[in-house]
This record gives C-alpha cells, sequence and structure tokens, in this order.
C-alpha cells in the first residue's frame, strides 16, 4: 500500500500549491488591465474572484467539481485494501458480505443490467418531451460519449491493475464496480442538465444510480468498497467530460451541415 500513501501525499501537496496561489483584490473592474474586446463594460461591479472569466473562479470550479468523486474513490480503494477484518477497519467488507449471505444468499436480479441507463433514457425523454436542457441534444450526445470513454478508461485500467476477486468467485475483476460507475454516470449527466430546473428529475436519477450499487452487492457481484469506487469514477468521468467540452466545435459543424443541406437544397430546385 506504500505507493498509494506517497501518491495521496503528492496529489494534496499539488492541491496545497494549487490553493496558494495569489488572490487577486476586489474591486471596480476598471481597476484591472482587462482586454476591452473580452470584457463588456458594465456599470455593474464585478471582482475577479466571482467573475466567470477570472482564473480563480475557473480554478475553484474544477476543485468543486473533484471533491465529491476524488473522495468516493479515495474510501473506497481505502475500504478496499483496508476492509481485512481487522476491528479498526473503515469498511468491514467481508462481514458485510458474511450478513448478505445469511439474510439473502440466494437473492438475485437482472434490474441492475438495465436500471444502469435509466437516467440516460430520462434525459433524452426530456429532450423529446420538449424541456430545455443545459445543451441541446447533440452537444448530450458529445458529452455523454466523452464520458463513457473516461469512465471505461479508467475503470477497465483500475480493474486490470487491482485484479480484486468477486465475492462469489466468478472473476477477478471485481474492484471497481463498472455497473455503479455507469449508473452514477447517468445521473450525474441528468442532473447537469436538468436538475437546476427540475430538482425532483435530478434526485431521481440518484436514487436510481444508488438502487444499481445496492443490487451489485446484493447479486453477490461486488463488494460494499467496490460500489463506493465505482459511484466516483462515474462522476468524475462527467466532471472531466464537462470541464473539457467546447460546444463551439460542434456548433461550427452544425452550422457547416446545415449551410451544406440548403446548398442542396438549392441545386436540386
Amino acid at each position: 500500500m506504500r505507493h498509494y500513501f506517497v501518491a495521496a501525499a503528492l496529489i494534496l501537496n499539488g492541491l496545497r500549491t494549487f490553493a496558494q496561489q495569489p488572490i487577486p483584490p476586489t474591486g471596480n473592474i476598471s481597476q484591472f488591465n482587462y482586454d476591452s474586446s473580452i470584457v463588456q463594460q458594465s456599470d455593474k461591479k464585478i471582482t475577479p474572484l466571482t467573475s466567470k472569466d477570472s482564473a480563480h473562479y475557473k480554478r475553484v470550479k474544477v476543485l468543486k467539481s473533484f471533491i465529491v468523486p476524488t473522495a468516493l474513490i479515495g474510501i473506497g480503494f481505502w475500504a478496499n485494501y483496508d476492509g481485512d477484518g481487522d476491528k479498526g477497519d473503515l469498511i468491514n467488507k467481508y462481514e458485510i458480505q458474511k450478513e448478505r449471505m445469511a439474510h439473502f444468499g440466494t437473492f438475485h436480479t437482472n434490474v441492475d443490467d438495465y436500471l444502469q441507463y435509466a437516467p440516460i433514457a430520462a434525459m433524452y425523454a426530456m429532450d423529446a418531451i420538449g424541456f430545455k436542457g443545459t445543451h441541446d441534444v447533440w452537444n448530450q450526445t458529445a458529452l455523454l460519449a466523452k464520458s463513457e470513454i473516461f469512465m471505461a478508461v479508467m475503470v477497465e485500467s483500475v480493474k486490470h491493475l487491482t485484479h480484486e476477486e468477486r465475492p462469489d468467485g466468478s472473476g477477478d475483476n471485481s474492484f471497481p464496480s463498472g455497473h455503479t460507475a455507469q449508473a452514477f454516470l447517468s445521473a450525474e449527466m441528468l442532473r447537469r442538465e436538468f436538475g437546476k430546473d427540475h430538482p425532483v428529475v435530478a434526485i431521481g436519477g440518484y436514487l436510481a444510480a444508488t438502487a444499481v450499487g445496492a443490487l451489485r452487492i446484493m447479486n453477490n457481484k461486488h463488494w460494499v468498497p467496490d460500489v463506493i469506487a465505482g459511484a466516483g469514477f462515474g462522476i468524475l468521468s462527467v466532471n472531466i467530460a464537462y470541464l473539457t467540452h467546447q460546444n463551439d466545435a460542434l456548433l461550427q459543424w452544425q452550422h457547416r451541415r446545415n449551410d451544406c443541406s440548403a446548398a442542396l437544397l438549392g441545386i436540386t430546385e
């Protein structure tokens, strides 16, 4: 486990250095040497700390997007390697699995195989009904594709590195849970697109994702740490996709496509 603690120390040191960067003083926007071509004139006072164009705002936004998923992944790693049955374990995965076998030994369902995609289906259903999301359906699809790629790379890489045996002994790719990662990816996508105006929908998506994680444990396919880390990887993949997304390129592609269509219609008429 030594290399895990070294990696954690390096990450914490990087975050500390990041946080110590000088913060610009507050005041009227006219006091600062901003490029007038990118800052609109306004009588409203804007501080560099609150302006969405400020470097500080962007740093805070990035840090906030990583807090929850990295915490879940960290807890999952810690519980997976520390949960060996000692009294001081963060999460005793063996004791939980023992209780599961004692009370739900014959339980099995395939609902989790389908429920993991329910929030994504809900997102496209909201689009079809006419509700306005954060992005149009084309950008939603691009973000979903990027998120799926990030999630698949991270989850499969960790599975191959850890070789954790499943509780039922059916394989050595237990950590982290791919089903749970997919479910929380779907839930976070739904929240990002419709959660601001429709919080009940976002809550429903996360309830479905949580149910998938619980069913993976109930089906004896995963340990508890697998599910916790899987949730973190799912959320993290969406956050990376949104932070790196440039919808201008997709909009330009759509405009070119529309121009080509118009030109073809003009030729055929």
